[in-house]
Parts: structure tokens; C-alpha cells; sequence
């Protein structure tokens, strides 16, 4: 069994991989793109090609941090931590909103309410996704 992988030769990052009895078998063999491995390459996911040997993709060191074939190394995401936040957000809207209806159903006073879900909405005016100053729910 012929064992190889096809990668995205600027940037090493495996696209599939599979084995063959015969190069014959591989049609459209291109040694920019195809490499010979030793072994199967079972997650292509989580490898690498550095240019000789194919690599584990190490453990992300956290949150909102994506892998970068170019540098080979994990970097923070902007998109997927402002993503996540905004999933934060929702949440504490939803919660805002259904206490400020209960507040409005009993005849109280919502405005530290209403000036609370002012500032959840206004969080994504705020540069750095990684730095957000999250306003503190009003005390009942």
C-alpha cells in the first residue's frame, strides 16, 4: 500500500490523505501537492506538512485561538472571540429582557433594567474582544 497525503503546498496543511496499491491508481498525482508517507494519516485535521514530515497540530493553547498552517503555531482569532462574545451578549439580553417584562408585569421600575440592556447592546462598540468591560446586572 502506497500511503500519501495532498496538501495545500503554501501553506502545509493536509486536505486529505488515502493509499493506493500502485501509483497508477492516483491519476492526478502532483509532487507539489502529493507526498509519500510512511503511514496513514488517519485525522488529517489534526497534521501538518512542514515541508519533510507530516506533524501533530498541537493542543490549542485556549479559547478564540485558531491554527495557522502558514506560521505553524496556534494565534488568537479576532473573529471567533467578538463570535463568542456576541454569543454572551444574547444571553444576557434574553435574561435582561425577561426581567425587565416581569418588572413591567408587576408595575416596578426597570429603567437600571433597561439602562443595563442599553449596555449590553453597546459592549460590541468596544475595540478589543479580549479586553471587554461587561456592565454588572442591577441589584433587585
Amino acid at each position: 500500500m502506497i500511503h500519501f497525503i495532498e496538501i495545500a503546498p503554501k501553506t502545509g496543511r493536509v486536505l486529505r490523505s488515502g493509499g493506493v496499491g500502485a501509483l497508477e491508481e492516483l491519476p492526478n498525482f502532483n509532487p507539489a501537492t502529493h507526498k509519500f508517507v510512511a503511514s496513514p494519516v488517519y485525522n488529517p485535521n489534526g497534521v501538518y506538512w512542514d515541508g519533510q514530515n507530516v506533524r501533530p497540530i498541537p493542543p490549542s493553547p485556549g479559547d478564540n485561538y485558531k491554527f495557522s498552517y502558514r506560521l505553524r503555531a496556534w494565534i488568537l482569532d479576532k473573529s471567533s472571540a467578538w463570535a463568542a462574545a456576541r454569543a454572551k451578549r444574547v444571553a444576557l439580553l434574553t435574561t435582561a429582557d425577561n426581567t425587565i417584562n416581569r418588572i413591567n408585569d408587576t408595575g416596578g421600575d426597570a429603567s437600571a433594567w433597561r439602562t443595563y440592556r442599553q449596555a449590553l447592546r453597546d459592549i460590541t462598540r468596544q475595540t478589543d474582544p479580549f479586553e471587554l468591560t461587561w456592565p454588572a446586572p442591577p441589584v433587585d
